[in-house]
């Protein structure tokens, strides 16, 4: 783990704080800040923002929260937001979804539910009040913390445990906690209107990112951990995209790909050929090389892809980026060029 960021909670101290829930968790008094615990620290929210989530069962009334299937499994249910939305027409375009069902884990499930008494559906929380609510959980930290060796449990530390770790050890990408919690981190403040993921495979990451931390846990003690943090399940078995509604699908690519090759070789000069012939050669050549380089780099189409030559580094496969910038280049990036593509730019030039 990254035990350079002081901020993260650490694997002895992810130990002390699961055994206490556990324990606390089988006391009526304190499911309720059990529960607060538990969101802050699996799906990175506040306590305003815990408050606002609901357990619901009807799938035509949606709420940001809860929702327990016919079958009693639990799903985070929450919509998946990006700024960029497309306004032309989709034709080519993978279909993407608004929203995004996770699964809860069986224990925090079986806990909520208890919780919530006679009457399932409702706010997860029953105290209305943020700031009683936010008291106890400070005064309770404080005191587990006072009573361990360790650094002490804050609310900021676990609201961001995710994200610390994340920028810790980079187990996976934190878009796929964006989309899923509808946490939105600074750090994917660009890939949120540009990333499109399967939703099957998000679920995978989830489990990767829970693994991970339970693996940590267990190295520190030598135990298994009594609970999982996360469980693999996917609430439609047809796969389905989430993310930009600017990314094309498969088909498309091919059908464009296999139109720039026709007009190439549609084009190519005979023995016996006019200027023109030759210009219209060049031109299906470069825009062939030039939606190469678009896709095999990310470049955003706000200006030339490839201004000169000289940001081209075959040697090194890699290439300047400066699309979106200002004048003094302070945007610009080094990004990886695939072999095909070096192979292409290699020819064109």
């Amino acid at each position: 783990m990254g035990i350079q960021n002081t901020q993260l909670l650490m694997p002895e101290e992810l130990n002390f704080l699961t055994g206490k829930l556990i324990l606390m968790s089988h006391q009526a008094e304190n499911s309720e800040m059990v529960i607060v615990i538990w969101l802050m620290l699996l799906l990175s929210k506040s306590v305003e923002e815990v408050q606002s989530l609901v357990v619901f069962t009807d799938l035509s009334s949606k709420q940001q929260g809860l929702y327990i299937d016919e079958l009693g499994q639990g799903w985070w249910f929450f919509y998946v937001s990006h700024s960029a939305k497309a306004k032309l027409n989709n034709e080519g375009l993978r279909e993407v979804k608004e929203e995004v069902f996770t699964s809860c884990p069986e224990f925090l499930q079986k806990l909520i539910v208890a919780n919530r008494g006679a009457q399932l559906t409702g706010p997860i929380l029953k105290e209305k009040d943020p700031k009683v609510i936010t008291q106890s959980v400070v005064r309770k930290l404080k005191k587990l913390s006072d009573r361990h060796a360790s650094g002490r449990v804050s609310v900021r530390r676990l609201v961001n445990f995710v994200s610390y770790y994340l920028n810790s050890t980079e187990v996976i990408d934190p878009i796929f906690i964006d989309y899923s919690y509808a946490v939105h981190m600074y750090m994917t403040r660009v890939a949120r209107s540009y990333a499109n993921v399967s939703d099957h495979f998000r679920s995978v990451q989830l489990e990767k990112l829970w693994r991970n931390v339970e693996q940590d846990i267990e190295s520190y003690t030598g135990n298994v951990l009594p609970i999982s943090l996360f469980e693999l399940r996917h609430f439609d078995q047809a796969d389905s995209f989430i993310g930009s509604s600017f990314t094309p699908t498969n088909d498309a690519i091919s059908t464009l790909i296999n139109s720039l090759a026709r007009r190439i070789s549609a084009s190519m000069p005979s023995f016996q050929h006019r200027l023109i012939d030759i210009v219209d050669y060049h031109n299906a050549f470069t825009a062939y090389t030039a939606w190469m380089l678009l896709f095999g780099t990310g470049y955003r189409a706000a200006w030339n892809p490839l201004p000169t030559f000289a940001l081209f580094l075959p040697s090194l496969n890699l290439m300047g980026i400066s699309d979106k910038d200002d004048s003094d280049f302070s945007h610009s990036r080094i990004v990886a060029v695939p072999n095909v593509l070096a192979s292409q730019l290699k020819e064109y030039k």
